[in-house]
């Protein structure tokens, strides 16, 4: 299935909540070695005539996007990282009606449908050692194959990464969420830990 077939999908199973712009935001991809893979949940701000339409992902065209700049400080804070080697996508790229925290069905969506279209996607364009870091809670919920609860606290305290097999992607996960609460500045011990994991991917990247 391809991306516009997805999306005609889902324009007819829901049509209440899927919006019918398109095209959607182009993913973004640095120019050096891809070390990780940047999840965002959907291209969600909704105006009063409907969602506001983006070229790039997280409005990444704009150097001073406000979408981005608590992301681009959490990847600041791990070591190894930078514009040049990320991938950044959104889980859902369609536009909805409603902002995420206020879809009840983004999860049924993006688990049905988006999440077996990017997984085929990502193992097409990077190998499967290329973790993933997840923007928001939403996503992980989504994607869980298990029936454990892990939230965010717990996640960042107990320096929690997500292994392959408990999740759809069937890749590691680490949480990178937006959430000021989560920002990686007040997590020291956590970004170590994450930067510590991404060496070890990297070195078996090279070998």
């Amino acid at each position: 299935m391809t991306e516009i077939e997805v999306f005609k999908t889902l324009l007819d199973d829901y049509p209440s909540i899927v919006h019918d712009k398109y095209p959607f935001p182009k993913p973004f991809k640095g120019n050096g070695e891809i070390k990780a893979i940047i999840l965002g949940a959907d291209p969600a701000r909704i105006l009063a005539d409907g969602p506001q339409q983006f070229s790039t992902v997280f409005e990444l065209n704009n150097p001073k996007s406000p979408y981005w700049r608590g992301v681009g400080a959490n990847i600041g804070q791990i070591q190894g990282v930078s514009m040049e080697n990320i991938y950044v996508q959104n889980l859902c790229r369609n536009y909805f009606t409603k902002e995420t925290s206020k879809n009840p069905q983004w999860i049924e969506i993006a688990r049905n449908y988006w999440i077996p279209f990017f997984s085929q996607e990502l193992d097409f364009l990077f190998d499967r050692s290329i973790p993933i870091f997840i923007t928001t809670e939403f996503i992980l919920k989504a994607c869980l194959t298990g029936k454990e609860r892990m939230k965010a606290r717990e996640i960042y305290q107990s320096n929690r990464c997500i292994s392959a097999s408990e999740n759809l992607f069937g890749r590691e996960l680490f949480a990178l969420y937006r959430h000021p609460a989560y920002s990686l500045k007040r997590w020291s011990t956590y970004s170590e830990f994450v930067s510590e994991k991404l060496k070890s991917t990297g070195k078996t990247l090279n070998q």
